[in-house]
C-alpha cells in the first residue's frame, strides 16, 4: 500500500514538473517577445526623437526667415516712408516755383544766352572763312603767275630744242627721232597696262608728232640729199636696220595696240605682250579670230597673257577656254592673273607635263592630255607651247594630238610663224589635212589654217 502511495506520489511530481517545466518555457518565450516589443519600442522611440530634433530645427530655421523677411519688410517701409517724403517735398518745392514770377524767366535768359554764343562763333566762323578766300585767291594768283612763267620757259625751252635739232646734222636728227618713236611705243605699252590711265588722245597727239618728225626729215628740200645719204648709211651700219622697214614695224605695233586698247575692260594690271607672250599685233590677229569664228571651246597649248586675253573675250561671248602648260612657274603665274582678273570660271587652267609619246608615225614630247576633255569638239586650238627649247618641232604634235576634237569648222593658229620651224610645221599640217587651209596672216606672227565644212563633209 505504501509502495503504491510512493509511486502515486512520484507520477504527481512528475505530472507537476512537466507542466512546470512547459510553463517556465512559456513564460521564457513570452518574456523574448515581451524584450523584443520592448527594443523595437525603443527604436521607434528614438526614431520618432529624431524627427522631432529635426522638425525642431526646421522650426528655428523657418523662424530666422521670418525675422529676415521682417527686417527686410521694415527696411522697405522706410525707404517708401523716405521716398514718399522726397516727392512730397519735391511736389512743394515745385508749387512755390510755379508761384514764383521768375519760373519762366529763367529758361528763357539761359536760351537767349545760348543764341548770343551761336551768333558769336557763327560770325567768328564767317571771318575766317572771309580771311581763307581770300588766301585762296592769292595762292591761285601766284600759281598763275607760275603757270605763266613755266609756259614762258616751257617755250623757250622748246625754241631752243629745236633750235639745237636744226643745227645737228641729217643722220643724228634721224636717231634722234627714233628714238622719239621708240619713247612713243613705250607710252603706249604702259598705258595698255596701266588700270590708271593717261588721256589716249594725249598719247595719240604725241605718237603723231613722233612720226611726224619722221616725215619732216624729207619735207625740208635742202636737207632732202643729206637726209637720204644718211639714212642709208644707217641702214648700212651694223647699229639697227633700215629706217623704213624699223619704223614700219613701230608703227604697225602701235596701230595693233590702238586696236586692242577698246576691246577688252581689265579688272587689273594686265600681263605683258611681245618677248616671250604673244606681241600685240598678233593679239590684234586673235581677237579678229574670236569676233569671226565666236567660238564655244577654245584649246590653248601654253598660257600666258594670250590666255587673260582669251578669257575676257570669252566672257563677252559666252564660250569656254582650256589651256595646258608643262612648266609649274608658268603655270602658277598665270592662274594668279586668271585669280586677280577673276576669270576661274571661263579658263581652265591645267598643268600638264611633257611625256614622250607616240604621235602618228613618231615618237616625241608632247602634254599628257590625261585630264583634258576631248568629248566635245573644240572650234579654235591655238598653239603656244611648249617652247622651241624642249626640242625641234617642239609643236608638231598639236593638230596630230587633237585630229578627232576638232569641229566641222575649226581653226587651227600657231604662233611664231615667222621662224623656220613653225613654217615648216604649218607647211606639213597643211599637206596631211587637206580640208584645211591657211588663211592671210595680216602681217602678225600667227599662221592660221582653217577647216572647210565643205571639204571635211566630202
Amino acid at each position: 500500500m505504501l509502495l503504491e502511495y510512493y509511486a502515486a506520489a512520484l507520477a504527481t511530481a512528475t505530472i507537476f514538473a512537466t507542466v512546470l517545466g512547459a510553463l517556465v518555457l512559456d513564460t521564457r518565450r513570452r518574456i523574448g517577445v515581451s524584450a523584443e516589443l520592448h527594443r523595437q519600442t525603443f527604436r521607434e522611440a528614438r526614431g520618432r526623437h529624431a524627427a522631432l530634433l529635426a522638425a525642431k530645427s526646421q522650426i528655428g530655421e523657418l523662424g530666422r526667415a521670418v525675422e529676415h523677411t521682417l527686417m527686410r519688410v521694415e527696411a522697405f517701409e522706410r525707404r517708401s516712408i523716405s521716398t514718399l517724403e522726397r516727392i512730397s517735398t519735391d511736389i512743394d518745392h515745385l508749387g512755390s516755383r510755379l508761384n514764383s514770377d521768375d519760373f519762366f524767366s529763367t529758361p528763357l535768359q539761359e536760351i537767349k544766352a545760348g543764341e548770343q554764343r551761336i551768333n558769336e562763333l557763327l560770325t567768328t566762323v564767317d571771318s575766317r572763312a572771309r580771311d581763307s578766300l581770300a588766301e585762296v585767291s592769292a595762292l591761285h594768283a601766284r600759281i598763275s603767275e607760275a603757270s605763266n612763267a613755266y609756259a614762258q620757259v616751257q617755250s623757250e625751252f622748246v625754241e631752243a630744242t629745236n633750235a639745237a635739232i636744226a643745227a645737228l646734222d641729217p643722220e643724228s636728227r634721224i636717231e634722234l627721232a627714233e628714238r622719239r618713236l621708240h619713247g612713243s611705243l613705250d607710252q603706249i605699252r604702259q598705258y595698255l597696262l596701266s588700270p590708271q590711265e593717261p588721256d589716249p588722245q594725249e598719247l595719240q597727239r604725241e605718237l603723231l608728232a613722233s612720226i611726224g618728225d619722221l616725215r619732216s626729215l624729207a619735207a625740208q628740200p635742202q636737207d632732202c640729199a643729206d637726209t637720204t645719204q644718211a639714212a642709208s648709211r644707217r641702214a648700212k651700219g651694223s647699229q639697227g636696220g633700215p629706217l623704213d622697214a624699223t619704223s614700219a614695224r613701230m608703227v604697225a605695233e602701235i596701230e595693233a595696240l590702238f586696236r586692242l586698247s577698246g576691246q577688252i575692260s581689265p579688272r587689273a594690271v594686265l600681263p605683258p605682250s611681245g618677248d616671250w607672250a604673244l606681241d600685240a599685233q598678233s593679239l590684234a590677229h586673235l581677237v579678229e579670230l574670236i569676233q569671226e569664228t565666236a567660238p564655244r571651246r577654245v584649246l590653248e597649248f601654253g598660257s600666258g597673257t594670250s590666255t587673260v586675253w582669251l578669257g575676257y573675250l570669252l566672257e563677252r561671248t559666252g564660250g569656254h577656254l582650256t589651256a595646258l602648260e608643262h612648266n609649274r612657274d608658268y603655270f602658277e603665274q598665270t592662274r594668279k592673273h586668271l585669280r586677280s582678273h577673276n576669270l576661274e570660271h571661263v579658263v581652265t587652267l591645267l598643268h600638264c607635263r611633257l611625256s614622250v609619246q607616240q604621235i602618228g608615225e613618231t615618237d616625241q614630247k608632247w602634254y599628257d592630255m590625261t585630264d583634258v576633255d576631248m568629248s566635245a569638239p573644240y572650234d579654235l586650238v591655238l598653239v603656244d607651247g611648249p617652247p622651241k627649247s624642249t626640242g625641234t618641232f617642239a609643236r608638231m604634235p598639236a593638230i596630230y594630238s587633237v585630229e578627232q576634237s576638232l569641229a566641222r569648222q575649226a581653226v587651227v593658229a600657231l604662233d611664231d610663224c615667222d621662224r623656220p620651224d613653225e613654217q615648216e610645221i604649218l607647211r606639213r599640217w597643211a599637206d596631211d589635212f587637206p580640208d584645211f587651209s591657211r588663211v592671210d596672216t595680216r602681217g602678225s606672227r600667227l599662221g592660221v589654217l582653217r577647216r572647210s565644212a565643205t571639204r571635211n563633209a566630202g
